[in-house]
């Protein structure tokens, strides 16, 4: 019996919710980049470089983070926006190792992911008679030939 998609999937921190992680910086490419989410697994950021997947990379993480640096590979890199003329990038890191993230939790859920209210059927409304009035017919376009 196989295990469901998702059951490896660590959750994911919004970086808003990890304040003490004020940028990062990509090693060997030397981009500056800014934190979109993190995982123990992996992170998520958003760079104006556009990188190689399936390339190394070390991730060194700017501010009071306990973590100095990760190292990992890009998993995935996809345009996200464009700022002021620049193409920006989501970078996808997956960590060759897992991470602390100390006691930072994932947010909770939304109220969007709740599930709906029932919606109430509809019912079929009573039409009366339609009146038709006359018809017009437009007449058939004229045949065009062309003497070439």
């Amino acid at each position: 019996m196989s295990a469901s998609p998702t059951a490896d999937v660590a959750p994911r921190i919004q970086a808003s919710d990890i304040p003490s992680i004020t940028g990062l910086r990509l090693s060997p490419h030397g981009a500056e980049a800014k934190l979109v989410n993190i995982s123990t697994s992996g992170l998520l950021a958003e760079c104006a470089l556009r990188l190689k997947v399936g390339s190394s990379v070390s991730v060194q993480f700017e501010g009071t983070f306990s973590s100095a640096a990760a190292a990992g590979r890009i998993a995935r890199c996809e345009v996200s926006t464009m700022k002021s003329g620049t193409l920006m990038y989501h970078i996808g890191i997956d960590f060759n190792n897992p991470i602390d993230l100390g006691d930072a939790q994932p947010a909770a859920a939304p109220e969007a992911r709740r599930a709906p209210a029932p919606v109430e059927p509809m019912r079929p409304r009573a039409v009366g008679p339609v009146a038709v009035g006359p018809v017009a017919v437009a007449p058939a376009p004229a045949a065009v030939r062309n003497r070439w």
